[in-house]
């Protein structure tokens, strides 16, 4: 299977050219009916000629401007001189390629691509773009009109060749990016792969691939690391129906995966990470750690033979499921937890309950944001998996005060008696509460405890979350909603395979979340030591 590009609808002809140094020029390509900016070089319809009288030129950084419509390759910028070319948008400037002796619609070195869409042809062993020594791809969508054709690569990275912002969506039989490196360090960061295989890197990639705030789907595979390594972070990794998640192999070369604050999700695949090696003396190694791997028959599986070895390594992360070995090598677990990660929504951002908030590795993120751009750090210790959980800022609807319990409590009047706690309504509105009661009811809960249990007085209707917390894990934890007023009672339970841990814990951090019905969260938290007999 061969990577392949993909070419899209041409975009609108910008009215203004890029501010550029004096000495570079700016080629206008367009469509017949349509015209060129004052002071560029009308190149007609010929993207091609644009190219070589670009690439001709002495000047550094020459603009192509590219305007609406489909222009037919393929397409080949094989000069020194960098080059930008600039469509008019993914929507509008397309570029494709008829069948022929040539199998890449657009390849290109030293240029700067944006703005455009590659649509890959309906044939076997084509390419939508190869971008090689130091090349971008940014902005740009790269899909096909025929996904069924397969065999294809919507685009091929090589020597330091960077993908950004971008979105590649092929067939179930092809790939979306390769990567053929030779000893560099190309890049594929912020974009959304989408293919039978997402990414896949190939023997001769051994100067590590890097992954950064991506979302990759395959249906086969969502990552493949071929006898070649890998480095990958604040991404979403996903798989169709027995498809495999994260997987190194050896080929010529040993494999290698590095991954933090990844979210690897089936929801039914086969195996979240699979390392595999059966030539002699080669290795096939994953590392993850402050990751969390969900929906799939087994989280981990490993395989070494024929003198191979395989090895898995995971640490404060969450693995669901059972893992498999077979022949040489080890797995290491440290510090990883079995629960529900508590997603929000399909994009699996971390709800407010998630035993996933404050569980991974202490110590600061390597990383300063998630995927979605947010501080990789919010509370006292990293979240895992690819989102951090930001508490939303609380809203009052349109046309409306904020609730009482968003305003601080009036002072008190010199000399006059300390104000009484507040008094609950029969309905169960907040009323005249204050946030400072609901907080100070929360901290009065937790100081209350009896062994796990707890007793907490529901001022207003709302929901109330316990975590216990030792070694950076949530151990036992407790969550009960109440639509009425009152006083309830509530027991932390063992989560996932805590309970060996809760029966040698000595101290615990508690951690208190009270969310009032259509109100901001309130936290508390406190130090408890467990006496045991």
């Amino acid at each position: 299977m061969r990577y392949r590009p993909l070419i899209l609808l041409a975009p609108v002809l910008a009215a203004a050219a890029i501010a550029a140094p004096a000495s570079a020029e700016t080629f206008c390509v367009h469509q017949a009916g349509t015209t060129c900016p004052a002071g560029t070089v009308d190149e007609q319809d010929s993207l091609q000629h644009a190219i070589d009288d670009a690439g001709a030129s002495s000047d550094a950084d020459d603009v192509i401007r590219i305007g609406p419509g489909t222009f037919w390759g393929p397409f080949l910028h094989n000069y020194s001189s960098p080059t930008k070319i600039i469509g008019s948008g993914s929507e509008h400037t397309i570029l494709t390629a008829g069948a022929g002796q040539a199998d890449t619609v657009l390849t290109t070195g030293h240029a700067h691509v944006s703005k455009l869409r590659i649509q890959v042809p309906p044939v076997q062993h084509w390419t939508g773009a190869l971008i090689t020594n130091g090349g971008v791809l940014e902005d740009v969508v790269i899909d096909t009109a025929s996904p069924d054709v397969g065999s294809r690569f919507g685009a091929t990275l090589m020597d330091q060749a960077t993908l950004r912002r971008s979105t590649v969506n092929l067939g179930p039989g092809d790939s979306a990016v390769g990567v053929d490196a030779n000893g560099d360090q190309p890049v594929v960061a912020a974009s959304k792969l989408k293919a039978g295989i997402a990414l896949r890197t190939f023997p001769e990639d051994q100067g590590g691939t890097r992954v950064r705030r991506s979302e990759l789907l395959g249906s086969e595979a969502a990552f493949l690391a071929e006898g070649s390594s890998a480095i990958l972070d604040n991404s979403i990794l996903r798989a169709g129906n027995g498809g495999d998640l994260i997987v190194a192999s050896c080929d010529k070369h040993s494999a290698s995966i590095t991954g933090d604050h990844l979210s690897v999700r089936g929801p039914n695949a086969d195996i979240g990470t699979f390392a595999s090696c059966e030539q002699p003396g080669l290795e096939a190694f994953i590392s993850l750690r402050n990751s969390t791997i969900t929906g799939t028959n087994f989280s981990t599986e490993r395989r070494g033979a024929n003198g191979g070895r395989a090895e898995i390594a995971v640490s404060f992360s969450n693995l669901e499921g059972l893992g498999t070995a077979t022949g040489e090598g080890s797995t290491s677990l440290e510090d990883t937890i079995d629960v529900d990660p508590g997603f929000s929504d399909t994009a699996l951002h971390l709800a407010p309950d998630s035993p996933l908030i404050d569980a991974g590795a202490p110590g600061g993120p390597s990383f300063a944001t998630d995927l979605d751009g947010n501080p990789r750090q919010v509370g006292e210790r990293q979240d895992i998996g690819a989102y951090e959980f930001v508490p939303p800022a609380p809203e009052a609807p349109a046309g409306e005060q904020p609730a009482e319990f968003d305003k601080p409590p009036t002072p008190a009047e010199p000399g006059a008696a300390p104000l009484p706690e507040p008094v609950v309504a029969p309905s169960g509105q907040a009323g005249s509460l204050t946030s400072a009661a609901l907080l100070r009811e929360l901290k009065r809960t937790l100081r209350g405890r009896k062994g796990r249990r707890y007793r907490h007085l529901w001022l207003v209707p709302g929901t109330l979350r316990i975590k216990w917390v030792a070694g950076g894990r949530v151990i036992a934890s407790a969550r009960v909603e109440k639509a009425t007023t009152g006083r309830f009672r509530l027991r932390v339970k063992p989560s996932g395979n805590g309970r060996a841990l809760l029966a040698k814990a000595r101290r615990v951090t508690v951690r208190g979340t009270f969310t009032p019905k259509g109100g901001a969260a309130i936290r508390a938290k406190r130090r408890a030591v467990l006496r045991r007999g």
